[in-house]
This record gives C-alpha cells, structure tokens and sequence, in this order.
C-alpha cells in the first residue's frame, strides 16, 4: 500500500469519496446517486461526479474545514482554498477516476489514487488517518441542495465556535476595560499621598530638610500637582465595553445559527452540530460577564472606601507638615 504524508492525508477522505461515487453510479444506474458528503467534528467533504462513458468519471470534491484564519493555495495537489472569513475555510478538489460495478479509483492532479466500494446509497473509503492507522468513512448520499443547507449550518457553527473562543479568552484574559486596574491605581496614589507626607515629616525630624521642604508639589491641588489624590467617587471605571461586545457578537451569532442549523438529514452524521452545548457555553458566558461586573462594583466600592481613609490620614497629617514647611523651609 502507498504511503502518502499528512499533507496528502488531508484530501484522502475526498479522493476516496470521488472513487466511492463512481462506483455507485456504474452499479446503480442512472438514477443512483451522484454526490455525497462525509463529515467530522471539524470538517464537512461534498463530492460530486459525472460519468464520462468507457467508466470513466470527474468531478470535484469541496471541503469545508473549520475556520483557522489561514489563506492558503496548494499547488501540488491541485486544490485551492480560500478564507471566507465566515467561519470555515472551503477548499476545491478536482479529480478523474474510474468506475467497475461497485468498484472505483480516483486519481488527483495525476498523483494521488484512492479506491473504494459502493453499496446502496453508502460510499465506503478504506484510508489512513493522520498517525498511519487504517481507517473506513462512510460518505452518504445526498443532494446538492441538501448539501448546501449543511454548509450553511455548518458554516455558521464554526463562526460561533470562533466567536466564543474570542469571549472565552477575553473572560480568562480579563480586558482592561473590565477591571478595577484604574481604580487600584487611584488607590496607590491616594496612599501615595499619605505614605509621601509621612515620610516628609520623618525628614523634618531628622533635622534633614531636602525631601520635605519640597514635597510641597505633593500636596492636593498646590504646585505642579494639580489631580486630587482622593478624588471620589472614582471616574475611571470599568466600562466592560469588551465583554459586552464579546457577548452581543456571542448572541448574534447564536440567533443566526438557530435559523439555519439542521437537526437532522436523512440519518447522515453531524458531529460538528453541538446546539445544546453551544446554548450551554453561551449561558455560561452570560453568567460570567455579570458576576465579572457584579466583583467589579464591589471592589471599586472597596476601593472607594479605602481612598476616603487615606484621605482622612492625610488630612490628619496635614496641620504638623504645615507648620514643619513654615519652621524649615524659610517659607
């Protein structure tokens, strides 16, 4: 048996498919099936063919993968692909083959060949998957309008999927826009502030005068320092603008995959169809976004609190720095 790499790999399930194909239209007749799909969890092949005469078939195979972001042309095995930038990323196989009764060979590009068996409305491909272990797919007989509503839904389910893997990283890597880093940050100037005065007054006692004589800028409101380090309530607060772009896409995505999305056709396979889990994430998202908020106003309450206090210790620090500044500092 010929050994081909992974990356020849990729098109076997649609040679072996195109291969599968043929022989169902030589053993069924002119009213056997035609085209056929085969899919996975993150892939979806159509293959269609026409008879040629002398058994010799050619079609094309489409081959929708789940969406990577990539854009890529093969040149060496013939096929294209192309980002659609709609969640899944097609590719076009073309291919010439032969058809025996139920036996059939697909070659592509002149260099790939696969057979396969056809019985009923079943193509039955023998290959390899990507770690060399032998493996059957079963590609099923369907039409092309069918297809097409597969795709569709298919499509729009890896969109979701690339969507909420955007929300689910935005919630493990919490954006900025959705945290308390400003408010923590007003914090460490309004303790700043405090442990600064403190530190002033430390120098006075010390008979040394350079750092407290001119911490005057420090003070609220007097020299260069014109922002209020206790300033409250905190204006910079978390807008969650990010999450809540995240979740609007999230719902919208949801609510279009939900028109299109095909529950069940004719008993072929749908792996890549996950509509209880993907309502599941969605509510799992929603309830993260507002505990996220719910922890955000605690903790700017929090911070709030903790900046009124440090207020009062600096106003309480205030009256002996004034009159160490007037002592010292030849003021």
């Amino acid at each position: 048996m010929r050994t081909f790499s992974i990356r020849n790999l990729f098109y076997a399930p649609i040679l072996l498919s195109l291969l599968l194909m043929s022989g169902v239209l030589s053993s069924c007749g002119s009213s056997s099936p035609t085209s056929f799909v085969y899919s996975t969890a993150y892939e979806l092949d159509y293959i269609s063919w026409q008879a040629n005469g002398n058994n010799q078939i050619s079609g094309n195979i489409i081959k929708l993968q789940a969406f990577t972001g990539a854009t890529s042309s093969d040149s060496g095995n013939g096929a294209t692909s192309s980002d659609s930038g709609n969640g899944a990323t097609p590719s076009t196989l073309s291919f010439t083959g032969q058809q025996n009764g139920q036996n059939v060979s697909l070659t592509a590009s002149g260099v790939i060949t696969y057979t396969g068996t056809i019985q009923d409305n079943t193509l039955s491909i023998e290959t390899t998957d990507a770690t060399g272990q032998s493996v059957q797919q079963k590609w099923n007989a369907i039409s092309r309008s069918d297809y097409n509503r597969l795709a569709t839904a298919f499509t729009s389910y890896n969109q979701l999927a690339v969507v909420s893997a955007t929300m689910d990283n935005d919630l493990q890597n919490m954006p900025s826009d959705s945290t308390s880093s400003v408010a923590d940050n007003d914090v460490h100037i309004a303790q700043t502030a405090v442990q600064d005065t403190q530190n002033a007054i430390d120098d006075f006692n010390t008979s040394y005068y350079g750092f407290g004589c001119n911490f005057g800028s420090l003070i609220p409101g007097s020299g260069q320092n014109t922002r209020d380090p206790f300033q409250i309530p905190i204006t910079d607060q978390p807008t969650f603008q990010t999450l809540n772009d995240d979740l609007n896409q999230l719902q919208q995505q949801w609510s279009v995959t939900q028109k299109v999305d095909v529950a069940q056709l004719n008993g072929i396979p749908l792996p890549w169809r996950a509509a209880a889990a993907a309502k599941k994430q969605i509510s799992l998202d929603e309830d993260a976004v507002k505990a996220q908020k719910s922890s955000m106003k605690m903790k700017i309450s929090n911070d709030q609190k903790q900046i009124t206090g440090f207020k009062a210790q600096f106003a309480a620090l205030t009256p002996q720095y004034t009159q160490d500044v007037k002592k010292y500092c030849n003021n």
